[in-house]
């Protein structure tokens, strides 16, 4: 868990404000906005990858006798998914912030077209294998990967019909108006205080926020290096 300055989610399905004073505004469950999530992003990494393939070779598709790239095209979209997986690059703590979400699809990316090409070298097919449309197909998946991940991780919300990240603002002795809608919760009424560190204190912060993606904690500032600490 960590602390975060900013706060625009909620954590149920129904919205704390609406437009209409004392009407809830009806919001999907966070499961299925995850998954759409999911799908999107699933979708979004595939379309590039395959994009840029094409694309080049497209362009240079006199010049290509076989279609062997075509053959390393359809190798390197499961390795890239299960690399991807792996280094949780679907994860939600990489979804939350774009420029993260961008670095682990193209840290995924890069081991997947090193281990095509390590596999390839291994069996011995390199030699017939199109270089300059595999390495410049790669750069320009890569690029369209990256902006596409950007893009949905940034337009998240609007996209999915609904912020898909649980957000809690924990009030400590202040009182704040949230921007959007969060879950507040009251220091004082949870019975957590920062400045007790005891298995007493810690399991009962763990099963308040066991089911959270973000916490937002609203302090004064010399309660602030005491939330940090408890937040770790």
């Amino acid at each position: 868990m960590r602390l975060v300055e900013a706060m625009d989610a909620e954590a149920t399905g129904v919205s704390a404000r609406s437009d209409e004073p004392g009407l809830a505004r009806w919001r999907p469950r966070i499961s299925l906005l995850r998954m759409r999530v999911f799908l999107l992003l699933v979708t979004s990494d595939a379309v590039a990858i395959v994009f840029g393939f094409v694309a080049v070779a497209s362009l240079r598709g006199p010049l290509i006798p076989d279609q062997s790239w075509l053959v390393m095209l359809l190798a390197l979209l499961p390795i890239y998914f299960a690399v991807a997986f792996s280094s949780h690059a679907y994860a939600a703590v990489n979804l939350q912030d774009h420029f993260r979400a961008v670095a682990k699809g193209a840290q995924a990316f890069a081991v997947a077209v090193g281990a095509m090409v390590l596999v390839a070298f291994y069996v011995g097919t390199t030699a017939n294998l199109p270089r300059l449309t595999i390495a410049a197909g790669s750069l320009l998946a890569v690029g369209l990967l990256a902006l596409g991940r950007y893009a949905t991780v940034r337009h998240m919300s609007a996209l999915v019909g609904g912020n898909p990240f649980s957000v809690v603002l924990i009030c400590d002795g202040v009182r704040v108006d949230p921007r959007g809608a969060a879950t507040v919760m009251f220091a004082s009424e949870a019975r957590i205080d920062p400045e007790r560190h005891d298995p007493e204190m810690y399991d009962r912060l763990a099963t308040a926020l066991q089911a959270v993606d973000r916490v937002v904690v609203a302090c004064t500032l010399e309660r602030r290096r005491a939330w940090a600490h408890l937040l770790k």
